[in-house]
């Protein structure tokens, strides 16, 4: 009786440690499958971020075909009072240039991403939706539309092959052609084009 009575808790000893092996098998099988489908997600996603880079570069390309030189102010502005009179050529004030919109800086030029290897190739600044977008310097629209990756997208022309780019807003108010002053209102905050989150 003692004897059959041992086997028996021997038997359930083995069965309970089969099933604990089972059940760590199958966690470390579902954390493997996890790891990989973030993995795929990452790959996925960072061939996205290429073509979007890609795009922009092309349509920058496209752009600076027709040269621009020294931009002039337009007669019909409407800056706003705090924005700080810029003189010169749009080199003259470099590191002096306004941010285009109050907001929270949440990447800056350079810094990497989330995403693989890739790095940031402009700064993003996290701000309300509808918030006011303004140029941070005189100029004429190039662009003014939609471009995948960056939603409703304007980019000013600021002379001497100098460009600012302006993406994911919520509304553009300038068409290309348009003239515009430093401090002048060109669009609205948004989340176009999948940005983390609204921005600009």
């Amino acid at each position: 009786g003692i004897h059959r009575a041992e086997l028996s808790t021997l038997r359930a000893e083995e069965v309970k440690k089969k099933q604990t092996l089972e059940a760590s098998r199958r966690k470390r099988g579902q954390l493997l499958a996890q790891v990989n489908q973030r993995v795929r997600d990452q790959s996925q996603e960072k061939d996205r971020l290429l073509r979007d880079e890609q795009r922009l570069v092309r349509l920058l390309k496209e752009l600076r075909s027709p040269k621009v030189g020294t931009l002039r102010p337009s007669r019909d502005s409407t800056s706003q009072e705090a924005f700080p009179t810029l003189d010169g050529r749009f080199t003259d004030n470099k590191g002096r240039l306004p941010l285009p919109v109050q907001g929270t800086i949440a990447a800056r030029y350079g810094a990497p991403r989330n995403t693989g290897d890739l790095r940031w190739r402009g700064i993003f600044l996290a701000a309300p939706e509808g918030r006011n977008v303004v140029s941070v310097f005189r100029g004429r629209v190039a662009y003014a539309d939609w471009l995948r990756g960056f939603g409703l997208l304007m980019v000013l022309e600021h002379g001497d092959g100098y460009m600012t780019l302006y993406g994911h807003n919520q509304s553009l108010y300038k068409e290309a052609g348009d003239w515009v002053d430093a401090g002048q209102t060109i669009a609205s905050i948004g989340s176009t084009g999948g940005p983390p989150e609204p921005g600009l």
